[in-house]
């Protein structure tokens, strides 16, 4: 018995193995939201209840067990690959909660910058590169 439930364990473990870094990208997404959301409420002075932390836990469950879900379906009843895409499915998943969950991390990145979110780093980004780029052209033709 117990030789049985061990080689199941395995064989489970062995099945899912494909999919474990999306598992972790999205652990890690919702890890990353949970950090920034009680930055916020310490900024904000909002009280932290082990309700709402304790969501984060029922959150974790249900996004990896949609994806752990997800892929038997993949895997038996889409087949190969869908579009040209393996595991088509299963990262559509992935795709659409790294989509919900970077909506909840914009927000709380824009609570605690005084509303300058994603779009004001990225344009920041950008500006940098090309004064760099500008930097390196001169000095290039300096020499």
């Amino acid at each position: 018995m117990k030789e049985s439930l061990i080689t199941l364990w395995t064989s489970l473990i062995v099945f899912f193995l494909p999919i474990q870094p999306l598992l972790l990208i999205i652990g890690g997404f919702i890890m990353l939201d949970t950090i920034l959301g009680v930055t916020k409420a310490f900024v904000t002075k909002q009280k932290i209840s082990s309700h709402k932390l304790s969501r984060v836990i029922f959150k974790m469950l249900v996004y990896q067990f949609v994806i752990i879900l997800l892929y038997p379906i993949d895997v038996y009843i889409i087949g190969e690959s869908l579009f040209g895409y393996e595991n088509f499915a299963t990262k559509l998943g992935v795709f659409v909660l790294l989509f919900i969950e970077s909506l909840s991390i914009e927000e709380n990145v824009k609570a605690l910058n005084k509303d300058r979110g994603f779009k004001y780093y990225f344009e920041k980004m950008l500006l940098t590169i090309k004064s760099t780029k500008k930097q390196i052209t001169d000095v290039k033709k300096e020499l």
